[in-house]
């Protein structure tokens, strides 16, 4: 009897320490598992994307044969990406209890197989990795011909492929989402830049951002990547809201209030002497560092389309004249420029319903307002469609 429930007692004990030792059954987690061929030599980095930026939470060095595995201890749905040297594999989601499957080169593209959404998203993530590849290739070419005669006509036949590539991923990103409302993936696939450039701008796109957080808010409202975005969309909500409700003395159609204000010489100038061109009046602030960044796109607006009659009416709003004249030479903004001395306090704000810098609204040669814009890139988007 006595020998019986000893090996009882030894047997369970035995059994907590399999059990203990399996992580699978320990506590929640995440197995990705792969094989990167015969050239995947090298430490393998595991990175974990967080809200606003992204940290490496392990590593390990692949077999003779590319085979590599990970457990990630976790109760929580996040996304990540692999790294080894300069090479890095496309995002993946991962939820606890998935187990996912990663093959490919990093050269080239990396296929995820198995888990809750990676399988599903992956289908997404190869044609991303194609129009990478493609832009690559194309950026190459067009920096190995940069010295040749006709480079003006080999620049304005890459500019077309490049949008054609973009506007066909875009098509394939908007058919995704819509095939998949249930995905947390869709954050990654609206938030997506094949080239560094962004596939979507909140600015221009920003009913399709209404439209994804609306269907996060559905699947993964406690998410906190979910959570993030959703933050995110309302301060766009916002700008867009004031943006559509505005008086009508401001709106489309309306007569442009004229602005009187002194420019970079100290001589008193009105808007409405700089009429007989279609005219973007641009409300910036000299002090906010993030409108250098808008400065500098609306000089290359610029420079495109004003041979073609189009201007630009900039109104910086400063006490410090100084600081004005120097923004205006440092940046080259070679405009009408006037300043409001009144800063945040000018009733041209008001007037204008101005709340955020840059503030951007076009007006037609008859002093028309045309259509008012979030953003230079939003403003380049019409432009491109209707100048």
């Amino acid at each position: 009897m006595f020998i019986r429930s000893a090996i009882t007692a030894l047997s369970f004990i035995l059994l907590l320490m399999v059990v203990s030792c399996n992580p699978s059954e320990s506590a929640p987690g995440i197995y990705i598992n792969g094989s990167l061929g015969q050239n995947g030599k090298g430490k393998l980095m595991l990175y974990r994307i967080d809200t606003t930026s992204f940290y490496a939470i392990d590593s390990v060095n692949p077999d003779a044969g590319g085979a590599f595995s990970f457990f990630v201890k976790t109760d929580s749905s996040d996304f990540y990406f692999l790294g080894r040297g300069r090479y890095f594999s496309t995002p993946f989601p991962a939820f606890s209890g998935d187990s996912i499957q990663i093959s490919g080169e990093f050269e080239k593209t990396t296929i995820h197989s198995g888990g809750r959404e990676a399988g599903r998203y992956s289908e997404f993530a190869r044609q991303l990795t194609k129009a990478e590849v493609q832009l690559d290739s194309l950026s190459k070419s067009l920096e190995n011909a940069r010295y040749v005669a006709d480079y003006a006509s080999v620049r304005l036949k890459a500019d077309s492929v490049f949008g054609r590539i973009i506007a066909n991923l875009k098509e394939d990103a908007v058919r995704f989402i819509h095939s998949n409302p249930d995905l947390l993936s869709n954050i990654l696939v609206i938030n997506s830049s094949p080239g560094r450039v962004g596939l979507f701008d909140e600015s221009i796109d920003y009913p399709l951002f209404f439209e994804v957080d609306s269907l996060l808010q559905v699947y993964h409202r406690e998410n906190k990547h979910a959570v993030y975005f959703h933050n995110r969309v309302k301060r766009l909500k916002e700008k867009v809201a004031r943006m559509e409700n505005l008086p009508a003395s401001v709106s489309p159609g309306a007569k442009a209030p004229d602005i009187v204000l002194q420019g970079t010489s100290g001589k008193i100038t009105r808007l409405h002497d700089h009429s007989a061109k279609l005219t973007l009046i641009y409300f910036w602030n000299p002090g906010d560092i993030s409108g250098k960044q808008s400065n500098m796109e609306l000089k290359l607006l610029y420079e495109k389309y004003k041979s073609a009659g189009f201007a630009v009416f900039g109104v910086a709003f400063d006490p410090n004249v100084a600081r004005f004249k120097n923004a205006v030479n440092i940046d080259k903004l070679w405009w009408v420029n006037v300043v409001d001395t009144l800063g945040m306090q000018s009733p041209v704000l008001e007037t204008y319903q101005v709340n955020d810098f840059p503030t951007l609204v076009l007006v037609d040669k008859k002093g028309i307002i045309t259509g008012r814009f979030l953003s230079v890139k939003a403003l380049a988007h019409w432009m491109e469609n209707h100048f």
